[in-house]
């Protein structure tokens, strides 16, 4: 609509400008008389023709009669001012040219080559109108010389040669400016559409970015506001209008200013705005030539997270602490099953001196064991540094725990032994021992319902690791399928009153050691448990020592 009120205008203007000034010459130029009232009439039919058709077209910009029937009217207007100002070799009838031009730009290809015609036919009309000695009479060109020579043949034939010529030219110059209306008018639509979709996509993304809840502004390099949404406005508590100058009294405007600095800032930034949290991001964006135009915030208000994330830990703290309970509990169980089975042996009195007394050593160490895991654990719900580990032989300290087992949880079961003598770890004795205990016991439940219930124990050094490798194997169903990697996890068992912390345990033990475990198959049918830790082969090194200096 917009647009063709413009093509209107613009229309009606030209023909204003172009006949209203060619009949304003004309009038000033003639005296009183014929002509002057002619060119008078020309300009009064040009105005009406002029508003008339502006208040026709205001209301129905899209009907294409009227300037159909407009610029015909105009080449008549244009017939009458060149006959009356020089006839068809007078210097106006270039003016035809541009008529021409005008009716292939308004009306294309076919209103350029129709009108070229119609000009032609109003300069051979206005030839013959001259050659009959019809006004106004001229004194000079080469019509007036034959026409008064008398040769009405050869004067016909110039008049018609001239305006077929001229006619060409008319021709020409319409269908080459209506094809360039044309074509214009292709692209031009082209180009509305682009805009259009442009327009569209703008206005959609918009919409996009004043829905979305979180906050985004978007900060020129030269520090000016370029965009903000709703909810940035609502954090910020800006009203509608005028934010360029109030953002600049806000926190986030300075972090985006120093942002665009150059300044060095984390991934994400908290900041406290009245009783929100509201989580600030930055980020630069680039132009269409790839340079760096400014910086964008995407505010998120993350209060009822942080909250929520807030009680998700006091939980994960209380199942921790249920966690520690529980192993604690699973651990105390350990050495209470031997103080069991030694009191139960000392209160048959059947044992003589020597034998209680090793029944009653064996409670006292078992009562410190529990203290000494207490202890620990204690020591874990502080977060304070680990047990001071020692030098030490693996070796004895097996034997103890096995030999401890006997009257407890390795009751009826045959272990086998096969224990290396020279071999040294670092660590603490009663986190081994725990260790140890755990992976016995558990190989001990594990061989519960076999008719010949046994359990192999093994220590070696691995001289391709520099480890000292202790082995658990027992004759029971072993590790379940799916469950070689999640076994030594917390509260991962298959046994149905298995609280899932012995092999857990073992782990932790090894890995605070440096060391690491192995679960796999055993020959024995069951499951093997592998246990390196960092050591050395004593016997091996005074080999190594022997063999430099025999070789020295």
């Amino acid at each position: 609509m917009r647009h063709a009120a413009g093509r209107l205008t613009w229309l009606q203007v030209g023909r204003l400008v172009v006949l209203g000034s060619l009949a304003v010459l004309g009038i000033l130029s003639l005296g009183e008389g014929t002509e002057r009232a002619i060119f008078v009439a020309i300009a009064a039919c040009a105005a009406v023709s002029a508003g008339g058709a502006w208040l026709f077209l205001r209301e129905r910009p899209h009907l294409n009669w009227p300037y159909w029937v407009t610029t015909g009217l105009d080449a008549l207007l244009l017939g009458l001012l060149v006959h009356y100002a020089g006839g068809i070799e007078g210097p106006f009838v270039v003016f035809f040219y541009l008529h021409a031009a005008v009716a292939g730009l308004y009306l294309g290809l076919a209103g350029g080559a129709l009108m070229a015609a119609l000009n032609m036919l109003v300069l051979i009309t206005s030839g013959l109108v001259t050659l009959s000695g019809a006004p106004p009479e001229y004194t000079g060109g080469m019509l007036a010389f034959l026409g008064r020579s008398g040769m009405l043949q050869l004067s016909t034939e110039y008049v018609l040669l001239k305006s077929f010529l001229d006619g060409l030219i008319m021709a020409s110059i319409g269908l080459v400016s209506g094809y360039l209306s044309q074509h214009l008018t292709r692209e031009t639509g082209r180009l509305q559409q682009l805009l259009r979709a442009l327009r569209e996509t703008r206005e959609r993304s918009m919409e996009v970015l004043e829905s979305l809840e979180d906050g985004v502004i978007v900060v020129g390099n030269d520090g000016e506001l370029v965009s903000i949404n709703r909810s940035a406005r609502k954090m910020l508590g800006l009203r509608k209008g005028g934010e360029g100058e109030r953002i600049r009294d806000t926190r986030v405007y300075g972090l985006i200013t120093d942002y665009l600095g150059g300044g060095h800032f984390p991934e994400n930034i908290d900041l406290v705005l009245e009783d929100r949290i509201v989580e600030c991001r930055m980020g630069r964006f680039v132009s269409e030539e790839g340079r760096n135009a400014g910086a964008m915030a995407v505010l998120t208000d993350v209060t009822e997270l942080r909250d929520l994330r807030s009680r998700m830990e006091e939980r994960e703290k209380l199942a921790v602490v249920g966690r520690l309970a529980s192993t604690m509990a699973h651990e105390i169980r350990n050495p209470l099953a031997s103080m069991s089975g030694a009191a139960q042996v000392l209160s048959g009195g059947r044992l003589d001196i020597d034998g209680a007394e090793r029944m009653s050593r064996l409670i006292v160490d078992q009562a410190q064991r529990i203290s000494e895991t207490i202890e620990s654990y204690l020591q874990l719900s502080r977060r304070s540094s680990a047990a001071t580990h020692e030098a030490l032989d693996p070796r004895p300290l097996i034997e103890k725990v096995i030999e401890e087992g006997r009257t407890g949880t390795l009751a009826d079961i045959e272990v086998t032994q096969n224990l290396r003598a020279d071999l040294m770890v670092t660590g603490s004795e009663p986190r081994l021992m725990q260790m140890m205990q755990n992976l016995l016991r558990n190989a001990a439940e594990a061989t519960e319902g076999q008719e010949q219930r046994t359990i192999a124990v093994g220590l070696g050094y691995n001289p391709k690791k520099g480890s000292a490798e202790i082995t658990v194997e027992d004759n029971g169903p072993g590790f379940p399928e799916g469950l070689d990697e999640s076994i030594s996890r917390p509260f991962v068992t298959t046994k149905r009153e298995g609280t899932g912390l012995g092999l857990y345990v073992a782990r932790k033990v090894a890995e605070d050691h440096g060391g690491s475990i192995l679960f796999d198959a055993s020959t024995l049918g069951g499951a093997l448990v592998k246990v390196s830790l960092p050591g050395c082969s004593c016997g091996q090194d005074r080999e190594t020592e022997k063999a430099e200096s025999d070789g020295g």
